[in-house]
């Protein structure tokens, strides 16, 4: 077969003279879209955090991280090529590996450069057909979705507590938000991951407080207690995999956003 080269979302060169049988993923959505495409056998390294599928990742190595990764432990492993991300992982330790093996970097603020990862992805494993059939059926579900969601409610989505931090426009989880129905009263905040206080979230006066279930683990006992402190919003749990995980996870997030209203 031809040489693979591809070039990542941050604009490096990832060049591969075959297919890789051994593959390191640092990223959780990525692992779980490596399993979809069948590449069960060949991931011999994931992180903690790496959950799904859950009955098979349970079997895989796990290399730490996202932050501090075990180096020695890739090192033994020795990786064909790894996947990270340049939201999730260190640079330095990114860098660091790509003196010594194939990264790519993934890079993804909207549904566009998701579909084009998963694409990426599937060129780089040899998945090519499975991983625009994913596409295809991503790209299916949220068009039906826009048809679904018609009204858009002003929302504070948090995904910190102490300090409360919450997104601009440039994330992927604003671009999940507006296919919810959701417009983010913080989107137009100059930091990516703004922290904000109490009276920030007074001022903007949103519909609707949005609690993720990750990374900060909001509770119920969270809830009640926005909701005594912001009377004027409803304030919802919700599941944070569907508003920030991107790849294979995609297929299930619509008909999620479709029954929150």
């Amino acid at each position: 077969m031809n040489e693979i080269k591809i070039t990542d979302q941050i604009g490096n060169n990832v060049n591969l003279k075959t297919y890789p049988n051994k593959i390191i993923s640092l990223v959780p959505s990525i692992t779980e879209l490596l399993f979809d495409l069948g590449l069960d056998e060949k991931v011999i390294g994931i992180t903690p955090y790496c959950v799904h599928p859950k009955y098979k990742v349970q079997s895989v190595d796990k290399i730490k991280g996202p932050h501090k990764i075990d180096l020695q432990k890739i090192r033994d492993l020795q990786p064909d090529i790894i996947f990270a991300s340049k939201e999730e992982n260190l640079k330095e330790e990114v860098e660091e590996l790509m003196k010594h093996y194939p990264v790519y970097v993934s890079d993804v603020k909207n549904l566009h450069e998701a579909i084009e990862m998963i694409n990426q992805i599937g060129k780089i494993t040899g998945t090519e057909i499975k991983s625009e059939e994913i596409g295809k059926n991503v790209l299916k579900q949220f068009n039906g979705l826009k048809k679904v969601l018609k009204s858009s409610k002003s929302a504070c989505y948090l995904v910190w507590d102490e300090p409360m931090i919450t997104v601009n426009k440039n994330t992927f989880i604003h671009d999940m938000m507006q296919f919810a129905g959701l417009r983010n009263v913080f989107a137009n905040n100059t930091e990516r991951y703004p922290k904000i206080n109490s009276s920030d979230i007074k001022n903007k006066k949103p519909e609707y407080i949005i609690l993720s279930t990750e990374p900060f683990s909001f509770t119920n006992e969270h809830v009640a207690m926005f909701k005594s402190q912001y009377p004027f919003a409803k304030v919802l749990l919700l599941d944070g995999e569907k508003f920030a995980w991107y790849g294979s996870h995609l297929l299930k997030t619509p008909d999620y956003f479709k029954q929150l209203f």
